[in-house]
C-alpha cells in the first residue's frame, strides 16, 4: 500500500461572492477548515460580516483583511469596523497602523529633522 505525500503548503481555497447594496464583490479565500486567521467586519448599518484569510502570518493577514475592507469601503462608502475573532478591539477602515521600532524612528526622525 503506497500513501501519497501531502503537501501542508498546498492550500485550498473557494471562490466567494458578497453583495452589498447592488454590487457584487469577487473574492477568494481559504477554506473554513484550514485558515489561520478569521476577520469579523461590521458595516455602519449593523450587519456582520466574516473574511477568512489565505495568510499564514498576521501580518500578511492583515494586509489581506485590508485590502478587502478597502473594496467595502469603496463599494458602499460606507465606514468599516474589524477585528481578528481573538481580539476584542475594533480597528476602522483601511489603514493599518505599522508599530515597528524602525518605522517610529523613522516617524520621529522626519517630524524633527524633516527628512524625505
Amino acid at each position: 500500500m503506497m500513501l501519497a505525500a501531502v503537501n501542508p503548503m498546498e492550500r485550498k481555497t473557494q471562490k466567494r461572492i458578497y453583495h452589498l447594496d447592488g454590487a457584487e464583490l469577487h473574492f477568494e479565500s481559504a477554506k473554513r477548515t484550514d485558515c489561520m486567521y478569521k476577520a469579523e467586519i461590521r458595516l455602519e448599518d449593523g450587519k456582520k460580516r466574516y473574511y477568512h484569510c489565505r495568510a499564514l502570518t498576521k501580518k500578511n493577514a492583515m494586509k489581506e483583511v485590508s485590502v478587502f475592507v478597502k473594496s467595502i469601503e469603496d463599494q458602499t462608502g460606507q465606514k468599516v469596523a474589524w477585528r481578528f475573532s481573538n481580539e476584542s478591539a475594533y480597528r476602522l477602515g483601511h489603514q493599518i497602523e505599522d508599530r515597528t521600532i524602525k518605522s517610529r524612528l523613522k516617524r520621529l526622525a522626519n517630524e524633527f529633522f524633516e527628512l524625505d
